[in-house]
């Protein structure tokens, strides 16, 4: 469980970029000093990069976060964009970031870093569902599906 916090070489958005496992816990932990820097120097665009992590929590957790933990942790002057970067065949990111979305959060998942990129220096606009050519995961809830 490790994590850095960066600015990109252009200064366009801050860069996270976790290892190991991703927990609410350790999203916990650095959210205040992202929060800071983005603060600190105006830039409110945050690239996650979370190719190198598996999100290891269970979906009440992930669910919490989101709705509970992450509003609190939440500052007015924070990132009005976060992006996750994530391994093509990974999807266990896709459900916190399916809550956060559902939560209020601006938050998108892509599978492809260049393409993140450019999806932050773009102007604010809404969030679309799903990449071009990417099925939106589907979670089933019950028998009637």
């Amino acid at each position: 469980m490790a994590y850095t916090i960066t600015v990109s070489p252009d200064g366009a958005f801050i860069v996270i970029t976790v290892t190991g496992s991703l927990t609410a816990e350790l999203a916990a932990s650095f959210s205040p000093e992202a929060n800071a820097l983005s603060r600190s120097l105006g830039i409110r665009n945050v690239l996650m990069d979370v190719t190198a992590a598996v999100n290891s929590d269970e979906t009440y957790q992930s669910y919490d976060f989101a709705y509970r933990s992450l509003p609190r942790l939440s500052d007015p002057q924070a990132p009005l964009r976060v992006v996750a970067v994530v391994r093509p065949e990974d999807r266990s990111h896709d459900f916190v970031v399916l809550a956060m979305r559902n939560a209020g959060f601006n938050m998108e998942i892509f599978r492809d870093r260049a393409a993140a990129e450019i999806r932050l220096k773009e102007p604010q606009t809404p969030p679309s569902e799903s990449q071009p050519g990417e099925t939106p995961p589907f979670y089933s809830f019950g028998e009637d599906d």
